[in-house]
């Protein structure tokens, strides 16, 4: 492998590479925004179809964009449909027809063709994500007695936003995805048919939940070359691209981690708290694959790093998490793992200050192999996750626990036993304190967070993967980008007239937002009633009909303080703290107070679709179809940023000038608002 040793100090058997001065890429022929209309047709995988793309080159050639006009005429309808369609991808929407009319021969005389968002919005309970806003926008063509075909009038005002650079992501504007090109492109081993069907999913045999206790080798015959080919086509691609790989006494390959430019973007954003998963390393998998993952703004997983180890000692995750952390220089404040003594001993020498939880899905997935033959074993399970998730405190949790064993006749179990007392380390009740990101209610709705869940079997091979890697990652930039523009342009609509619910609408993804839609139409079970009043806080008790077992409904009380002066509002739930998801007992009684707007305090960033993210600017490889116009201003704005650095930073008057410029700028992006800008002189 042709790799440069750097010895990270502290590690004498570790080699590195953080490759930031020795690529160099060529940024020819990278063509403005102003004339690609938006819309980036470099490559020759594009997302957007070819007939797209050579109606707007046609467009190009004249130098302008075309825009619909009335009194212009065509010598067909066909030929304003098209144009209007091309005029579409250009601005960010799509063309529905809207409707014709023909005269007594039975020929079309009169037509309409309008944004693909006109209908009205339905009005449900629980309504759909939908792109229906009753806009107006829309040309009118009619047919002259030559023959020709005119716009007799244009309306071109939309009520809604619009994402010209995203133009591909609607339906109408695609033929291909990005996931199928790409898999044409893996090597002939891969089962390409196979990783198709269902996205990329590869079928195989269920999980092995086995220890695979010798080590293993990772310096197998080929797969040399595939890491290598991955790794130097990944450092080309970026100058951040970090890796790092360790050796045994004999210089035989024991443990490798790369991090790639968007993974470091992303854990800036996403990084609070990550899982480290070692699923693929504790089965019977061929690939033993340790990804760190995290959650982002639409509570998908995205990959923060990935790492192969050949076993699992806790000498091998402290050197693999020095690695990352030396990585990402920060620590993630909450962890979460499977329950790995040797990965739990690596946790608390490295990051000392963070939170650490075993994951709340893997100990339930083994219900079935430790109580599968238990005469009550479905009521059994129900009475377990009823202790876990419905213990508001640990003395509620500890009391629940002991009648289920004391009730099932699990005295003697010692999985039981231990499962107890290490309850500070899974239970809800116990770690309630600490905000988890969202993990809990992706563990709830029962499926557990692994990036390479639908591409790997125990089948696969080392190469076989590394081979699949980038297909993976560039798959799940697709759907985070598809995610992004359906909450932009697709949003779902309210199913309440309550003012803070739209406002939750407007700033929330829509996966988030239909958490929040939960909470408060779940506020119809809830009964709230005036427990005390005390130094300006009113303390309710709100009775709220909760869900157990298979359908079953139940009783429980809450208790919710409300400060009247600062608005302030806190539940025992603590789902705000543990979630970031404020709970329908807080929802019950701002109701009752009169509240329309939501505090500042409550709004998560983490969970905002109308902020600007970091990672968005980073072009990658695996992704190097998606060249958005934010992604070129990026790079030339990032080129010309250290120029100026270079030249300030050896003089003191010009690195003051620089500096108050930078801040003059700031107070001037500031001024920014609905889209007019204040402009100042610098």
């Amino acid at each position: 492998m042709k790799f440069e040793p750097v010895v990270i100090e502290g590690s004498p058997r570790t080699e590195c590479s953080d490759n930031a001065y020795c690529i160099s890429e060529d940024s020819a022929g990278v063509l403005p925004e102003e004339e690609t209309g938006g819309l980036r047709n470099g490559s020759a995988t594009n997302p957007c179809s070819v007939e797209l793309a050579d109606r707007r080159s046609e467009s190009d050639a004249s130098g302008c964009m075309w825009v619909p006009v009335a009194g212009t005429s065509y010598s067909s309808v066909e030929e304003i449909f098209m144009l209007y369609q091309n005029y579409a991808v250009e601005k960010g929407f799509a063309v529905n027809k809207d409707g014709t009319t023909k005269n007594k021969k039975g020929e079309i005389v009169y037509c309409r063709f309008c944004c693909h968002r006109a209908r009205k919005p339905s009005e449900k309970l629980k309504p759909k994500p939908s792109r229906r806003v009753n806009c107006g926008a829309r040309i009118y063509c009619s047919k002259g007695g030559d023959g020709r075909w005119k716009i007799s009038k244009v309306n071109d005002q939309h009520n809604h936003d619009m994402a010209p650079s995203r133009s591909w992501l609607l339906q109408k504007h695609r033929n291909s995805s990005l996931r199928v090109q790409s898999l044409h492109q893996l090597d002939d081993s891969v089962d390409v048919h196979t990783i198709a069907q269902k996205g990329y999913r590869t079928m195989g045999q269920p999980n092995s939940r086995r220890y695979v206790g010798e080590e293993r080798n990772l310096w197998l015959e080929g797969n040399a070359n595939a890491m290598s080919n991955l790794f130097n086509s990944m450092q080309k691609q970026s100058k951040e691209f970090f890796y790092a790989y360790d050796l045994d006494y004999d210089g035989r390959l024991r443990s490798v981690l790369w991090v790639d430019a968007r993974s470091r973007a992303a854990y800036a954003e996403f990084g609070d708290v990550i899982t480290v998963d070692t699923t693929y390393f504790t089965n019977k998998y061929h690939v033993p694959v340790v990804p760190f993952v995290g959650l982002n703004h639409h509570g998908h997983s995205i990959l923060l790093g990935c790492a192969l180890i050949s076993d699992g000692d806790t000498e091998t995750f402290e050197w693999l998490f020095r690695t990352w952390l030396e990585c990402m220089e920060s620590p993630p404040t909450g962890i979460v793992t499977d329950q790995f003594q040797s990965i739990g001993k690596a946790i608390t020498n490295v990051f000392p200050n963070a939170r650490h939880r075993w994951c709340i899905q893997h100990i339930l997935e083994k219900l079935p192999e430790k109580f599968g033959c238990h005469s009550r074993y479905d009521e059994l399970c129900v009475v377990i996750k009823n202790c876990v998730y419905q213990s508001l405190s640990i003395a509620e949790f500890q009391g629940s626990w002991k009648n289920m064993v004391n009730e099932f006749k699990l005295e003697d179990n010692d999985w039981v036993e231990e499962l107890y007392l290490s309850a500070e380390k899974w239970v809800p009740a116990f770690v309630i304190d600490t905000f988890w990101s969202g993990w809990l209610f992706s563990q709830r709705s029962g499926s557990r967070i692994s990036y390479f869940d639908e591409s790997l079997n125990s089948n696969t091979s080392l190469k076989q993967f590394l081979e699949l890697y980038q297909v993976v990652l560039k798959v799940n930039i697709e759907k985070e980008m598809a995610a992004d523009y359906s909450s932009c342009v697709v949003p779902i609509q309210c199913a309440t007239k309550l003012a803070f619910e739209e406002q939750f609408q407007k700033i929330y993804t829509n996966s988030i937002f239909r958490l929040v839609q939960e909470q408060l139409t779940n506020t119809i079970y809830c009964f709230e009633e005036v427990a005390s009043v005390e130094g300006g806080k009113t303390t309710y008790i709100v009775d709220d009909r909760i869900r157990v077992g298979y359908g079953g409904l139940k009783n429980k009380k809450f208790r919710v303080v409300h400060d009247d002066v600062s608005g302030e509002a806190s539940c025992n739930c603590r789902m705000f703290e543990f979630e970031g998801i404020l709970c329908g007992h807080i929802f019950r009684v701002l109701l009752r107070s009169g509240v329309e707007v939501i505090r500042d305090q409550y709004i998560m960033k983490k969970w905002r679709k109308d902020i600007r993210r970091g990672l968005s600017n980073i072009r990658v490889g695996y992704a190097g179809e998606v060249f958005t116009p934010e992604m070129e201003r990026f790079e030339r704005l990032e080129k010309r940023f250290k120029e100026l650095a270079n030249v300030a930073c050896g003089d003191d008057e010009k690195y003051r000038y620089l500096l108050n410029s930078m801040q003059e700028i700031e107070k001037c992006f500031a001024g920014w608002n609905d889209g007019a800008l204040k402009r100042q002189r610098v």
